[in-house]
């Protein structure tokens, strides 16, 4: 199993060893430049590809506009390409997200709903998927989104709204603990 970091001497994968004894090999890649991308896909040769390197919060989102649609488009546009040029026969996963389509008054939705994101996350992911659905049209691609909802882990970051939340109220009825699970 392949891992990549923008820095691998910081990247932690401890979290899915949850799951198994697995060995990650970790190497260094921006998704948003094209030759890191290129010669990672190209020296790796993976079956399968899930893209999950860009920043996911939407709160960060607002502060962090550039980055947050730069990671989330451009690296997606950049892993598609090189697939394409390098083997077509790699399946590609996208995670895509609920933020795509804004506030979607009735529900349930369904992929067929138009977008209208609120946010610079939704632009971003609206964005990615619209392209996962170009090179998978055009180039003949496995190329699919995949529209993850409100969804939690025990990999998730502390300051995501929902270990947030419990951690504080656990401080208040007592508990001495500093971080979540």
């Amino acid at each position: 199993m392949w891992g990549t970091s923008r820095d691998p001497r910081e990247a932690d994968f401890s979290g899915w060893r949850r799951w198994g004894s697995w060995k990650i090999n970790v190497v260094s890649m921006h998704p948003d430049r094209y030759d890191m991308v290129y010669d990672v896909v190209s020296r790796v040769r993976p079956d399968e590809v899930y893209n999950f390197a860009a920043q996911s919060s939407v709160g960060v989102s607002f502060n962090e506009p550039h980055e947050t649609i730069l990671g989330i488009t451009l690296g997606t546009l950049n892993l598609l390409e090189a697939i394409r040029e390098i083997d077509k026969d790699i399946r590609y996963f996208n995670p895509g997200s609920s933020e795509s389509f804004g506030d979607p008054g009735e529900v349930p939705i369904d992929e067929g709903r138009i977008h209208k994101p609120t946010n610079p996350y939704g632009v971003a992911k609206a964005s990615a998927s619209e392209t996962v659905s170009l090179y998978r049209q055009t180039y003949g691609l496995f190329a699919c989104t995949g529209i993850l909802f409100n969804h939690e882990s025990p990999l998730r970051s502390p300051d995501f709204v929902t270990k947030n939340r419990i951690r504080r109220i656990r401080i208040a009825a007592g508990s001495r603990e500093s971080s979540l699970l």
